[in-house]
Protein backbone atom coordinates (compact mmCIF):
# COMPACT_ATOMS: atom_id res chain seq x y z
CA UNK A 1 0.00 0.00 0.00
CA UNK A 2 2.80 2.44 0.94
CA UNK A 3 4.63 1.56 -2.29
CA UNK A 4 1.56 2.49 -4.37
CA UNK A 5 1.25 5.83 -2.57
CA UNK A 6 4.93 6.61 -3.15
CA UNK A 7 4.64 5.67 -6.83
CA UNK A 8 1.71 8.10 -7.27
CA UNK A 9 3.69 10.82 -5.46
CA UNK A 10 6.69 10.25 -7.70
CA UNK A 11 4.56 10.41 -10.86
CA UNK A 12 3.24 13.81 -9.76
CA UNK A 13 6.75 15.02 -8.94
CA UNK A 14 8.20 13.73 -12.22
CA UNK A 15 5.59 15.61 -14.24
CA UNK A 16 6.14 18.85 -12.29
CA UNK A 17 9.97 18.59 -12.11
CA UNK A 18 9.83 19.61 -8.42
CA UNK A 19 12.17 18.17 -5.75
CA UNK A 20 10.73 15.68 -3.28
CA UNK A 21 11.93 14.78 0.22
CA UNK A 22 11.14 11.22 1.24
CA UNK A 23 11.51 9.84 4.76
CA UNK A 24 10.87 6.16 4.22
CA UNK A 25 11.34 3.23 6.56
CA UNK A 26 10.80 -0.51 6.08
CA UNK A 27 9.30 -0.23 2.60
CA UNK A 28 9.96 -2.18 -0.60
CA UNK A 29 10.84 0.19 -3.45
CA UNK A 30 12.81 -2.38 -5.43
CA UNK A 31 12.97 -1.86 -9.17
CA UNK A 32 11.41 1.63 -9.12
CA UNK A 33 12.42 4.21 -11.70
CA UNK A 34 13.70 7.16 -9.67
CA UNK A 35 16.02 8.38 -12.41
CA UNK A 36 16.69 12.09 -12.61
CA UNK A 37 14.61 12.92 -9.53
CA UNK A 38 15.82 15.44 -6.97
CA UNK A 39 15.44 13.72 -3.59
CA UNK A 40 18.01 15.81 -1.70
CA UNK A 41 17.65 15.66 2.07
CA UNK A 42 15.69 12.39 2.02
CA UNK A 43 16.17 9.58 4.52
CA UNK A 44 15.85 5.90 3.71
CA UNK A 45 15.94 3.46 6.64
CA UNK A 46 15.81 -0.30 6.01
CA UNK A 47 14.39 0.32 2.54
CA UNK A 48 14.69 -2.21 -0.28
CA UNK A 49 15.91 -0.36 -3.37
CA UNK A 50 17.37 -3.44 -5.10
CA UNK A 51 17.53 -2.93 -8.84
CA UNK A 52 16.12 0.61 -8.60
CA UNK A 53 17.00 3.09 -11.34
CA UNK A 54 18.53 6.19 -9.72
CA UNK A 55 20.52 7.19 -12.79
CA UNK A 56 21.26 10.92 -12.71
CA UNK A 57 19.26 11.39 -9.50
CA UNK A 58 20.16 14.28 -7.20
CA UNK A 59 20.68 12.76 -3.77
CA UNK A 60 22.58 15.46 -1.90
CA UNK A 61 22.68 14.96 1.87
CA UNK A 62 20.57 11.79 1.62
CA UNK A 63 20.91 9.24 4.42
CA UNK A 64 20.84 5.54 3.59
CA UNK A 65 20.58 3.48 6.81
CA UNK A 66 20.46 -0.28 6.36
CA UNK A 67 19.34 0.15 2.76
CA UNK A 68 19.64 -2.56 0.10
CA UNK A 69 20.77 -1.07 -3.22
CA UNK A 70 22.08 -4.29 -4.73
CA UNK A 71 22.14 -4.03 -8.53
CA UNK A 72 20.81 -0.47 -8.44
CA UNK A 73 21.76 1.97 -11.20
CA UNK A 74 23.25 5.14 -9.69
CA UNK A 75 25.25 6.08 -12.77
CA UNK A 76 25.94 9.81 -12.81
CA UNK A 77 23.97 10.34 -9.58
CA UNK A 78 24.88 13.28 -7.35
CA UNK A 79 25.51 11.93 -3.85
CA UNK A 80 27.44 14.88 -2.41
CA UNK A 81 27.45 14.87 1.43
CA UNK A 82 25.35 11.69 1.48
CA UNK A 83 25.69 9.09 4.22
CA UNK A 84 25.67 5.32 3.79
CA UNK A 85 25.46 3.40 7.06
CA UNK A 86 25.19 -0.41 7.14
CA UNK A 87 23.94 -0.45 3.56
CA UNK A 88 24.56 -2.74 0.57
CA UNK A 89 25.48 -1.63 -2.94
CA UNK A 90 26.59 -5.04 -4.18
CA UNK A 91 26.96 -5.03 -7.98
CA UNK A 92 25.58 -1.47 -8.09
CA UNK A 93 26.43 0.80 -11.01
CA UNK A 94 28.01 4.00 -9.66
CA UNK A 95 29.91 4.97 -12.83
CA UNK A 96 30.66 8.66 -12.81
CA UNK A 97 28.73 9.21 -9.56
CA UNK A 98 29.61 12.38 -7.70
CA UNK A 99 30.15 11.25 -4.11
CA UNK A 100 32.29 14.07 -2.72
CA UNK A 101 32.39 14.28 1.09
CA UNK A 102 30.12 11.25 1.44
CA UNK A 103 30.38 9.14 4.59
CA UNK A 104 30.64 5.40 3.95
CA UNK A 105 30.33 3.38 7.16
CA UNK A 106 29.93 -0.41 7.33
CA UNK A 107 28.71 -0.50 3.74
CA UNK A 108 29.25 -3.18 1.09
CA UNK A 109 30.36 -2.10 -2.40
CA UNK A 110 31.36 -5.65 -3.35
CA UNK A 111 31.60 -6.02 -7.15
CA UNK A 112 30.22 -2.48 -7.59
CA UNK A 113 31.32 -0.38 -10.57
CA UNK A 114 32.69 2.98 -9.40
CA UNK A 115 34.54 3.76 -12.63
CA UNK A 116 35.22 7.49 -12.79
CA UNK A 117 33.36 8.16 -9.54
CA UNK A 118 34.39 11.21 -7.52
CA UNK A 119 35.05 10.01 -3.97
CA UNK A 120 37.19 12.99 -3.02
CA UNK A 121 36.93 13.99 0.61
CA UNK A 122 34.95 10.84 1.50
CA UNK A 123 35.19 9.30 4.92
CA UNK A 124 35.32 5.50 4.77
CA UNK A 125 35.31 3.06 7.66
CA UNK A 126 34.45 -0.62 7.98
CA UNK A 127 33.32 -0.80 4.34
CA UNK A 128 33.90 -3.55 1.80
CA UNK A 129 35.10 -2.59 -1.69
CA UNK A 130 36.36 -6.06 -2.56
CA UNK A 131 36.28 -6.77 -6.30
CA UNK A 132 34.90 -3.28 -6.95
CA UNK A 133 35.93 -1.54 -10.16
CA UNK A 134 37.29 1.88 -9.24
CA UNK A 135 39.26 2.71 -12.38
CA UNK A 136 39.82 6.45 -12.83
CA UNK A 137 38.02 7.13 -9.52
CA UNK A 138 39.05 10.23 -7.59
CA UNK A 139 40.04 9.35 -4.02
CA UNK A 140 41.91 12.58 -3.33
CA UNK A 141 41.64 13.74 0.27
CA UNK A 142 39.59 10.65 1.12
CA UNK A 143 39.80 9.64 4.77
CA UNK A 144 40.16 5.88 4.68
CA UNK A 145 40.20 4.85 8.31
CA UNK A 146 43.81 3.82 8.89
CA UNK A 147 43.88 4.39 12.61
CA UNK A 148 44.77 1.24 14.46
CA UNK A 149 42.33 0.71 17.29
CA UNK A 150 43.18 -0.54 20.77
CA UNK A 151 43.15 -4.17 19.59
CA UNK A 152 45.60 -3.42 16.76
CA UNK A 153 43.07 -4.47 14.12
CA UNK A 154 43.58 -3.08 10.61
CA UNK A 155 40.64 -4.79 8.91
CA UNK A 156 38.38 -1.74 8.77
CA UNK A 157 38.08 -1.54 4.98
CA UNK A 158 38.44 -4.32 2.43
CA UNK A 159 39.81 -3.42 -1.00
CA UNK A 160 40.83 -6.98 -1.93
CA UNK A 161 41.20 -7.25 -5.71
CA UNK A 162 39.62 -3.83 -6.24
CA UNK A 163 40.69 -2.40 -9.58
CA UNK A 164 41.79 1.24 -9.34
CA UNK A 165 43.75 1.85 -12.55
CA UNK A 166 44.19 5.56 -13.11
CA UNK A 167 42.60 6.45 -9.76
CA UNK A 168 43.70 9.73 -8.20
CA UNK A 169 45.13 9.01 -4.74
CA UNK A 170 46.97 11.92 -3.18
CA UNK A 171 47.89 10.41 0.17
CA UNK A 172 50.99 8.17 0.19
CA UNK A 173 49.63 6.43 3.30
CA UNK A 174 46.35 5.60 1.53
CA UNK A 175 48.24 4.37 -1.55
CA UNK A 176 50.38 2.03 0.59
CA UNK A 177 47.29 0.84 2.50
CA UNK A 178 45.39 0.07 -0.72
CA UNK A 179 48.33 -1.84 -2.17
CA UNK A 180 48.71 -3.82 1.06
CA UNK A 181 44.97 -4.60 0.96
CA UNK A 182 45.36 -6.09 -2.50
CA UNK A 183 43.94 -3.29 -4.64
CA UNK A 184 45.28 -3.13 -8.19
CA UNK A 185 46.57 0.43 -8.75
Amino acid sequence: MRRDFICRQLEDVRSSNEPIVLNEQDVDLSGLDLSGLNMSGSTFTKVNLKGANLRGAILKEVEFKGVELDGANLQGACLVDAKFDCSQLIKANLKGAEMRYTKLFSTFFTNADLTGADLSGCKMAYSDFSHAIMDDANLSDADINLIVNEDDEMDKNDFTCASMYGAIITSPEVRVFLIEEGAEL
